[in-house]
């Protein structure tokens, strides 16, 4: 039977350990399968030139490390998925673990450049050349006196508390800031991958695969959460004078559907986004809830967490927002903003020294027993992994210190193949076949050339700026990808929202639907999902490996 182009021919099947190279794709295109380096589409420019050279560098520079025996090796085996520990490794994990310099296995890997932290310079992206598009990342990490001065009771939207939080630093004289390189600070954005998935399932013709997709979304969540945060490097290095401890994360959170799949999907993507901040130090998390079903997630999240906290202890809360306030409907649907407001006024109240009963049960609900240790907020959606260098954490402190607020490079999980082959290759519904090969990225020519970073073995990923492909014929024509009509959300899924009507899956489909993934190097992170990633606001960055890896700033 013809598997379609997401099949693996016999001859060229592999291990699926996380530590190999991705399975060679079989298809009849220009001798695909005999290049061993990625290919780029044809484009003109400088931009195209840099990427092929750093292509051959980092396949020269791959053959001369050594494999560092633990890493992600140690932390499948762990795991308490053996099966999707197997099919996760379809695309290049193995730069991964060949990305470490010598034995510097977690969790002690970056004990040899303690030294050099103190040293470790951060660069940030000059201010005109990002704006509020690009800075949008759905969490911001400020003093919390400059919290206290931004009204959000007339945003609609929940986007919109990101946005109006930049606005009003811009209208002071301090400054959002994100840096050069993406390693230093950034976040992956789980839900869209999540949903992506979830309308990918099959109807009900075909019930194993789709409990088998689902499971396989959950799997890849609870990897992360069980063994990937935990087996970090951060954890063993806390600095108490950072600004991560002294510091309350507010997570809103909002769990309308308790059907299964849907109602744990929710309570994972939060519990991941949890474990991250627990990464990396942040000293107390405040999930906030408005109904008995957001309760019942953080008693799910609290037990998730427990591993962490037996590793190192942090204040974990539930504040239940409808306990001290008449909540609308408007709340209901907008709880980003109902928690921005509700901690504002908690804050207000603490700080006029009120010491009413009511009150002192609201203040301890956001703050904890001791108000007066917190200087800074947190706020981030509960679908976003942050990522921190340890090096990069003390001018970030500063930065925060200086009165300025931070914002994450907001990476998107991109949906491949690599993580549903096996599900794939039993499949024998020709509906559902086409729909993962429509739906997912073929580990082929660039879609398989993912360039795993380790920040702790001094990996980088230097911005270059915005990149728009053109979505028009002529190519003289620049047109932003946001005013293509087949494009209404987010840019890295519109290749797949114009592949859903494809009958017989083509190569010549991929390039033409998928030409904006095409044109943008694809990237994954050793201690996050692993899963590939694009940034959300079509910026781009170019990857570099090993501990002499700098970002060149202008």
């Amino acid at each position: 039977m013809n598997r379609g182009l997401l099949s693996i021919t016999p001859e060229h099947q592999e291990s699926t350990s996380p530590c190999t190279r991705p399975p060679t794709m079989k298809m009849d295109i220009s001798r695909e399968t005999d290049v061993d380096v990625p290919r780029v589409p044809n484009r003109s420019g400088k931009f195209a030139l840099v990427l092929m050279l750093v292509l051959l560098v980092e396949r020269l520079w791959g053959l001369q490390r050594q494999v560092n025996a633990g890493g992600l090796v140690a932390l499948i085996q762990s795991s308490s998925s053996p099966q999707y520990a197997r099919s996760v490794g379809g695309y290049d994990h193995s730069v991964a673990t060949n990305s470490s310099v010598g034995d510097q296995s977690f969790p002690h890997a970056l004990n040899k450049e303690e030294t050099r932290e103190s040293e470790y310079k951060v660069n940030f992206i000059p201010r005109n050349a990002i704006d509020g598009e690009d800075l949008y990342s759905g969490m911001w990490w400020q003093p919390i006196d400059a919290m206290l001065k931004v009204n959000w009771t007339q945003v609609g939207v929940k986007e919109g508390v990101t946005f109006k939080t930049y606005k009003q630093t811009h209208r002071s004289s301090k400054h959002v800031m994100a840096t050069s390189d993406w390693l230093d600070m950034n976040v992956e954005h789980v839900s869209k991958y999540v949903k992506h998935i979830q309308n990918m399932r099959p109807s009900s013709s075909d019930d194993l695969t789709d409990q088998r997709i689902m499971t396989r979304v959950v799997e890849i969540l609870e990897l992360y959460i069980n063994t990937t945060s935990m087996k970090s490097y951060h954890h063993d290095r806390i600095d108490s004078d950072s600004a991560a401890q002294r510091t309350i994360a507010i997570l809103p959170l909002r769990a309308a559907s308790t059907e299964f799949f849907d109602f744990e999907l929710v309570t994972l993507q939060a519990a991941a986004t949890v474990a991250s901040l627990w990464n990396v130090g942040i000293r107390r998390i405040v999930v906030a809830g408005v109904s008995k079903n957001e309760q019942r997630a953080y008693g799910d999240i609290e037990e998730l967490i427990q591993p962490h906290q037996k590793i190192r202890k942090i204040e974990l809360s539930y504040v239940n927002m409808g306990d001290d306030y008449e909540l609308t409907k408007k709340d209901f649907n907008n709880v980003p903003r109902l928690v921005n407001i509700q901690f504002q006024r908690a804050t207000q109240i603490h700080r006029s020294k009120d010491s009413r009963p009511g009150n002192k049960r609201l203040i301890s609900g956001w703050y904890g027993k001791e108000p007066s240790q917190f200087e800074y907020i947190y706020f981030s959606e509960p679908d976003l992994l942050l990522h921190i260098r340890p090096q990069a954490m003390p001018e970030l402190s500063r930065q925060l210190a200086e009165g300025n607020l931070l914002g994450a490079h907001r990476l998107n999980l991109v949906p491949h193949i690599n993580q549903y082959q096996d599900i794939y290759d039993d499949v024998t519904n020709e509906i559902m076949r086409l729909k993962m090969e429509t739906q997912l990225l073929p580990s082929l020519a660039t879609f398989g050339a993912v360039h795993t970073l380790d920040g702790n073995s001094g990996d980088v990923c230097c911005d270059q700026g915005s990149f728009h492909p053109t979505n028009i014929d002529d190519p003289s024509k620049s047109l932003s990808v946001r005013k293509d009509l087949a494009c209404p959300g987010n840019w890295v899924y519109c290749g797949f929202a114009k592949m859903w009507n494809v009958k017989n899956v083509t190569w010549a489909d991929y390039i033409e639907k998928q030409h904006l993934l095409a044109r943008t190097p694809l990237i994954s992170l050793r201690d996050g999902t692993g899963l590939p990633l694009a940034y959300s606001s079509q910026r781009v960055c170019i990857p570099k490996r090993g501990p002499n890896a700098r970002c060149r700033v202008l």
